[in-house]
């Protein structure tokens, strides 16, 4: 029996649905973390980061 197959950070990741992502934007930042920009998509806005692990995590918020 073989090993699972792991899947790269860079696809597999977690994503939160946040009211007021620049709230959040501001939080991590002032706490140095390095925020990236998503690619768009349609009805929302988003962006990432990644965890102390490397892992990455993404924050999106419906366009209203």
């Amino acid at each position: 029996m073989s090993a699972p197959k792991m899947v790269s950070s860079e696809i597999a990741h977690i994503a939160y649905e946040v009211s007021d992502l620049e709230y959040w934007r501001e939080k991590l930042e002032a706490e140095n973390i390095k925020v990236l920009n998503s690619q768009p998509i349609t009805g929302c806005n988003r962006f990432e980061f990644r965890d102390t692990f490397g892992n990455r995590v993404e924050f999106m918020e419906p366009i209203t």
